[in-house]
């Protein structure tokens, strides 16, 4: 198992989590402070069409989203998962691979 961090500047379209497969066990998505809502899904991932969001914050805590652990190792990949957000904010991802 290795731990890995990734993070993403929003481009106001469908953003890739990463272009290789990578697969994983957990993940643990973060919001930056006052950004905007963050939602994610598959490559069509929409303001409208999505899997989940992260929400917005007010504050300087930073809100998050967790997916796992999985009860079978590298049964998600990153290479799946595309992010939708305000043009310039940023995500972070906290990964743990298998």
């Amino acid at each position: 198992m290795a731990l890995h961090q990734v993070t993403l500047t929003m481009t106001g379209s469908a953003v890739q989590a990463s272009a290789t497969s990578v697969p994983f066990s957990y993940m643990r998505i973060e919001n930056e402070a006052s950004n905007a809502i963050v939602k994610y899904g598959l490559s069509t991932v929409t303001s409208t069409d999505y899997a989940g969001s992260v929400l917005a914050d007010t504050t300087t805590i930073n809100n998050s989203v967790i997916i796992g652990p999985m009860p079978q190792p590298g049964c998600m990949n990153l290479l799946e998962f595309y992010f939708l957000g305000t043009n310039s904010q940023k995500i972070h991802l906290t990964v743990i691979t298998n």
